[in-house]
């Protein structure tokens, strides 16, 4: 679209993977100078702090009424100690949506991306943490629509 803002939504990712908000905020505008673009950046988790899209996830996943699940998974990583390696919060938040009780219909959805976010028992969509990008979002496509 012609006239339009470039927007970039990224993982801050932190520095154990060669990242972290400062580095991957300085990287990014790197590329877009060379590039003579402009563009509006958001980093995940809160484009504030190192972390990423899966971080902003497990801080919506309802917690509060799945306390079971997340409890056996602390059990479960606690067990599998340094001796092996423990699933990545990927792998903890698809173990999560997977174990709902689930229609045929919303397990294959799962496989197909669909995570089920409008579902207000899985996740928490007013979550204080999502408010960055939610501000990011709508000032950026406010301002493209006015």
């Amino acid at each position: 679209m012609e006239g339009g803002t470039n927007l970039i939504i990224f993982d801050a990712d932190s520095a154990e993977n060669n990242g972290g908000y400062e580095r991957r905020k300085d990287e990014l505008k790197e590329v877009i100078s060379r590039l003579g673009i402009e563009a509006e950046i958001f980093l995940f988790p809160d484009d504030e702090h190192d972390g990423d899209f899966e971080t902003m996830l497990e801080s919506v996943a309802r917690k509060d009424l799945h306390e079971g699940f997340f409890g056996c998974f602390r059990d479960y990583e606690y067990c599998l100690g340094d001796r092996y390696i423990h699933p990545n919060r990927k792998g903890k938040l698809y173990a999560y949506i997977t174990s709902m009780r689930l229609s045929n219909r919303q397990r294959r959805s799962i496989g197909s991306g669909n995570w089920l976010f409008e579902n207000n028992d899985f996740w928490n969509l007013n979550s204080p943490s999502l408010e960055p990008l939610k501000s990011f979002l709508n000032k950026n496509f406010m301002q493209d629509n006015q």
